[in-house]
């Protein structure tokens, strides 16, 4: 809400002249989940005039369903457009999908990340990827640098529209504490291509990582010839 905002704020006039203004000077609210240009009512050196008010408020990751395609895409930004759903990317138990669209309600066949979402950093992508049954495309554009918990990312993945090949050669995950289950179930995927920043260095828990999977890695091993498939050589293709 506009009340809950501090500093100031750039108010454009009818004519289209600008002035910086105290939020303070903010006689109405705004839904926490509408930005961009909107009109309030101001109340400026004793008069109240109508304006038109571009909101200074942070940027936020959303989701927008086109239900013709079929396809979810993710931005970020602040001006969401008709229909866009913001979501926070820490997902509870749902993948990040299911804050968009009730997938027992519409069918989902593909995820799409548009390139602003690399603006976006998030600290979880547990459950982000939940059982999906869609392809996904735009995985360079999500932004891991500051992800600590990759929990359940991508467990049970075996439907028939998850990517057999999964290119994460763009993921740092240099911070990553928490692998657990992360390809747990993934029996749909054969490849899994990962860069120089992919890191298993924080890791403390990777429990189930690869469990039911169908993997062979670079060497030619599988997941039952070692305890732990976490190192390039016996588990990553880079």
């Amino acid at each position: 809400a506009i009340d809950d905002l501090t500093g100031t704020f750039i108010a454009t006039f009818v004519d289209g002249s600008t002035k910086e203004l105290p939020v303070s000077y903010a006689v109405s609210t705004l839904d926490n989940k509408t930005l961009g240009v909107q009109e309030i009512k101001l109340s400026y050196k004793g008069a109240s005039e109508t304006m038109k008010v571009n909101v200074l408020q942070k940027t936020v990751p959303y989701g927008i369903f086109d239900e013709t395609t079929g396809t979810v895409t993710f931005y970020y930004g602040n001006d969401l457009p008709e229909g866009a759903v913001e979501v926070s990317g820490v997902c509870e138990w749902k993948p990040l999908v299911g804050y968009v669209v009730d997938e027992s309600a519409f069918s989902v066949g593909k995820v799409v990340f548009d390139k602003s979402f690399l603006d976006f950093k998030p600290t979880t992508m547990a459950h982000w990827f939940r059982g999906c049954n869609y392809a996904i495309e735009g995985l360079d554009n999500i932004n891991t640098e500051d992800v600590t918990d990759m929990y359940n990312m991508f467990v049970w993945g075996y439907q028939e529209k998850f990517p057999p090949i999964l290119d994460l050669s763009s993921w740092d995950t240099r911070k990553v504490t928490n692998m657990e289950s992360m390809f747990f179930g993934c029996s749909r995927v054969q490849i899994i291509y990962v860069g120089d920043k992919w890191s298993t260095e924080s890791v403390t828990s990777d429990r189930d990582m690869f469990r039911a999977s169908v993997l062979v890695g670079g060497q030619g091993t599988t997941r039952n010839d070692i305890e732990r498939m976490i190192s390039d050589d016996n588990g990553w293709k880079n």
